[in-house]
């Protein structure tokens, strides 16, 4: 069953014409919010810079395998600096949900 509160605000945002086809997207950053306990477009940019990164760390890494002397320590830099961007996203996550209990 759908949540008639994340119903409204999807159509006031998106239009009832659009609101059909993308409330599915809608009841679950509804819900994405509440268990990371960001709003939307917070969510949307954190996802996006992380997805950056990830694809210049593939694509230096791709570059390294064909030219080993370019890029020797840039993808498992980006790597290990995704991979603490995530564990502070993890205990500030933790944190709030502490705060909140």
């Amino acid at each position: 069953m759908q949540d008639a509160s994340l119903k409204k605000p999807c159509q006031n945002r998106i239009g009832n014409a659009w609101a059909a086809l993308l409330l599915p997207v809608c009841v679950y950053l509804g819900g994405r919010r509440v268990a990371v306990g960001t709003d939307e477009l917070q969510h949307g940019f954190f996802a996006c810079r992380y997805g950056l990164k990830m694809l210049a760390g593939g694509a230096a890494a791709l570059v390294h395998g064909v030219f080993p002397f370019l890029f020797e320590t840039t993808g498992s830099r980006i790597t290990r600096e995704l991979g603490a961007t995530l564990d502070k996203a993890r205990a500030q996550s933790a944190a709030r949900e502490r705060e909140s209990a």
